[in-house]
């Protein structure tokens, strides 16, 4: 079936397969004025409000400020160091174990701070030392 429609002075025609799923005119005529809208439906709405209170969050996290260590005994002062060449964790751990106490101790410690699975450092690698001073 085919016709011709006269709209605001203009002439569009219409196809429409009998018994089909293709209705060409109306449908074509809508997207080409500009008018296609993106529709949210529930779930992406939810969605973008989920991804904006997201985004929300971590801004007003970078805008609250430097971090603290903190340990049981409350916040901990520490010292960044960048690992040079020859050095190890037992370098560091020497550095901060009290005299005559257990150099293994400190390691676990510095392994727990800086959130390592190994003892094994990296040149270039940054880690944090407890300040004694």
């Amino acid at each position: 079936m085919s016709g011709a429609v006269l709209e605001a002075g203009r002439t569009t025609s219409h196809t429409m397969r009998v018994g089909g799923s293709c209705v060409a005119g109306r449908a074509q005529q809508m997207r080409s004025r500009g008018k296609n809208r993106v529709v949210l439906t529930l779930r992406g709405k939810v969605v973008a409000v989920g991804l904006a209170l997201s985004l929300a969050a971590t801004g007003i996290g970078f805008l609250a400020g430097g971090t603290q260590a903190h340990s049981v005994s409350g916040v901990q002062e520490v010292i960044s160091y960048t690992v040079r060449p020859g050095d190890n964790l037992w370098t560091y751990a020497s550095m901060v174990t009290p005299e005559g106490g257990d150099i293994s101790h400190s390691v676990d410690e510095l392994m727990e701070l800086n959130n390592l699975s190994s003892p094994v450092l990296q040149t270039g690698q940054r880690i944090i030392v407890p300040n004694l001073s």
